[in-house]
């Protein structure tokens, strides 16, 4: 695989080593690693600053970051104590597949044009708190990059799909292209809603009838052909503050909710294919006649593995343009 380079993966520590030995078989040593993100969910923001509780009316997205994630110890900051966020994961996904960064000296891109509106620090939050549902707001996923960059972003459902899984019956033409170990397919019917209802409410409105048992509220429906009973869902979505949002808010839990519902687990021969390293937040192209899959889907995660029987990787695949963060709370 490229030439025997390898493939920048993950930047983070070591977070648990586990020693174990025995005179018959030496030592044994195991490690539990994370990426610098372990610094954000295991770090509280302090709740004072300059003497005052932490209350923010109006941020940038990156000033957040710059804020809660400058310390020098976790590995974010440059040597100017500077702190950017990555608008996309394309470079990280490049960088894990072994290819060079896709953008001229691959620059991590500012998020200043994303706007964060009133923040407070409570006692006990991580500043992945804090971060995470500040995106959620933006209808952004955050996370770090292979190069230990913060980013945020949304999945590309459009890339063009790296890999090909096949999995055929023994009387299948098409089972000269079988290239599974194994398979393993979930399918819930708890998150497969055929009508979602998003309930919003005005903030500080006053009720001009006194029987109005539900002043300033307000509701929007997402239906689904999922299945062939009724199954309805209704919520309330702080996150909608005019009736315009709440579409998106319905419509948004509908597919989130569809998204859990489904994976398809399929462990494959080595850890590479077609010259690709096996990546997540890849698409890959499945012909699955024995279990009636087919199409393009998304990768949600893979686990490389080694045994006697060689490399292996555990694939796992999602329906593809339904994992998103949130909704956009200022559509255009």
């Amino acid at each position: 695989m490229n030439g025997g380079a390898p493939a920048l993966t993950y930047t983070g520590l070591v977070t648990e080593r586990d020693l174990t030995s025995e005179a018959s078989t030496g030592t044994l040593i195991r490690l539990q690693c994370a990426d610098r993100g372990w610094h954000l969910l295991n770090n509280c923001p302090r709740f004072f600053k300059d003497g005052k509780a932490q209350l923010i009316e109006k941020s940038t997205l990156s000033q957040l970051v710059q804020r809660f994630a400058d310390n020098p110890t976790w590995g974010f900051a440059d040597k100017t104590g500077r702190v950017v966020v990555r608008q996309d994961d394309e470079t990280s996904r490049r960088s894990r597949l072994g290819l060079p960064p896709s953008r001229a000296q691959a620059q991590a891109l500012e998020s200043d044009n994303l706007i964060v509106y009133r923040l407070i620090v409570e006692p006990g939050q991580s500043v992945a708190d804090l971060l995470t549902s500040s995106a959620k707001r933006l209808n952004r996923l955050i996370g770090v990059g292979a190069d230990g960059v913060l980013q945020v972003w949304n999945p590309d459902y459009a890339q063009r799909p790296l890999y090909r899984i096949d999995y055929h019956r023994e009387d299948d033409p098409d089972t000269v292209r079988n290239n599974v170990r194994a398979v393993k397919v979930r399918e819930s019917l708890e998150g497969l809603y055929t009508r979602v209802e998003a309930v919003g409410q005005v903030v500080s409105w006053y009720p001009q009838d006194s029987n109005d048992l539900a002043p300033g509220m307000f509701s929007a429906v997402a239906t689904s052909s999922a299945v062939s009973f009724d199954h309805e869902l209704t919520y309330a979505e702080a996150g909608i503050w005019q009736r315009s949002l709440a579409p998106y808010a319905a419509q948004w839990k509908l597919n989130r909710a569809a998204y859990d519902s489904f994976e398809a687990v399929y462990r494959v021969r080595g850890h590479h294919q077609n010259g690709n390293w096996w990546t997540a937040g890849t698409m890959c192209e499945l012909h699955d006649s024995v279990n009636g899959l087919d199409g393009d889907f998304f990768v949600g995660a893979v686990t490389l593995l080694r045994s006697r029987d060689g490399d292996q990787t555990e694939v796992v695949l999602k329906r593809p343009g339904l994992l998103a963060a949130s909704f956009d709370r200022l559509p255009n």
